[in-house]
């Protein structure tokens, strides 16, 4: 049974994982995933409450999206909380745009 450890681990050793750094130590994450032929997103952006507010979670999605734009998919999506008002604010300022809502529904 994988940890998450290890599947992160995996991850990183694929390239999907990604680490930003302010040049002395990690800063936050992200991960690419679910690439349809020209279509890919960007989940997992985590950045540690006591490191929020300084930019690097918006300087890692803007990255990354420039790059797997460069690298040839027309679009790049995310999903995020739409109840987070400083999350949807960020991304929307780097060029995102929302598109719907949606909800989860567990049938048991």
């Amino acid at each position: 049974e994988k940890t998450a450890e290890t599947m992160l681990q995996q991850r990183f050793k694929d390239g999907d994982l990604f680490v930003w750094s302010d040049g002395i130590q990690a800063v936050s994450m992200l991960m690419k995933n679910r690439p349809i032929t020209h279509t890919i997103a960007i989940s997992h952006v985590f950045t540690p409450v006591e490191l929020r507010g300084r930019g690097y979670a918006t300087a890692a999605v803007h990255t990354l999206t420039r790059n797997l734009l460069t690298a040839g998919y027309h679009s790049v999506n995310l999903f995020t909380d739409v109840t987070n008002p400083t999350s949807n604010h960020l991304y929307q300022q780097i060029g995102y745009q929302p598109v719907t809502e949606m909800e989860k529904i567990i049938f048991q």
